[in-house]
């Protein structure tokens, strides 16, 4: 299940429902980096990822792995994270917005499947957060290495759905809790009187964090066409946490519904 995720998530993290699986073959055509690498792409900065190397294909661990001049992206399997690394330092984008550490640590909200290693780092140092049983201490029967012991988070409790926002200018809205999953997104935009055209577009945020989030909306209306549209877009793997929706308009009046999956 978690698998079938992935491949969806890398499709577009957060673009319209429907769209179907990242082929792990590789592309036609000019080198692109994959939809779902180009936001930590962006906060990581161009110039320190360097441009696409190679089509975006999947291991045997089914982690989806593109090549870039400067390094590698990532979308792990495990936790839906997509990260880069260099070699040496390895960004995340993570529960917690975007973090890097060194490329042999993990962070304390990596899960035990994203920790698990066999042997121990260069050195004969165990990765940090493990350790291997002293010569002699292991029973008979039983085989020595390293061990985990990485808690998981708190659920967070979930803000009770449908959560609807609207209005007629640029805003962000009050923050609210979500349990993480999968999540539909309903919108309307109206073109106020008086205006011609208008854009909305809207980002997920976590609150309190200064990355952009995700994209929710993005759409223009304009007088040759209807005057309001409405559409459903959808949020792949959101981790748990407190968010708010950073709404911004160029004259229309508008409505976002966060929803349960189907």
């Amino acid at each position: 299940m978690r698998r079938t995720l992935a491949a969806i998530f890398l499709a577009g993290m957060v673009v319209l429902a429907g769209i179907s699986a990242w082929p792990a073959v590789a592309q036609t055509g000019a080198c692109q980096l994959a939809p779902v690498f180009v936001m930590l792409r962006d906060l990581v900065g161009r110039e320190r990822v360097g441009e696409c190397a190679g089509p975006a294909i999947r291991n045997d661990a089914g982690d989806f792995t593109q090549a870039t001049a400067r390094g590698t992206m990532t979308l792990r399997s495990s936790d839906l994270v997509a990260t880069f690394s260099d070699g040496q330092t390895t960004w995340l984008y993570g529960p917690r917005g975007l973090e890097s550490r060194g490329s042999t640590g993990r962070l304390p909200w990596e899960t035990a499947a994203t920790t698990a290693v066999t042997g121990p780092l260069p050195g004969g140092q165990p990765p940090a957060g493990q350790t291997t049983a002293p010569a002699g201490s292991v029973p008979s029967g039983t085989v020595a290495g390293p061990t985990v012991a990485t808690p998981m988070p708190s659920p967070v409790p979930l803000s009770t759905l449908p959560l609807t926002f609207d209005g007629d200018d640029t805003a962000t809205t009050r923050p609210f809790d979500l349990a993480g999953g999968d999540y539909r997104v309903a919108y309307e935009a109206e073109i106020q009187r008086g205006n011609q055209s208008c854009y909305v577009g809207s980002r997920l945020r976590r609150a309190g964090d200064a990355n952009p989030g995700s994209l929710v909306v993005h759409t223009t209306l304009n007088s040759s066409s209807d005057r309001t549209l409405s559409g459903e877009t959808r949020l792949f793997g959101v981790a748990p946490g407190r968010y708010v929706l950073d709404v911004m308009t160029t004259g229309c009046a508008w409505k976002i519904t966060l929803l349960a999956p189907r």
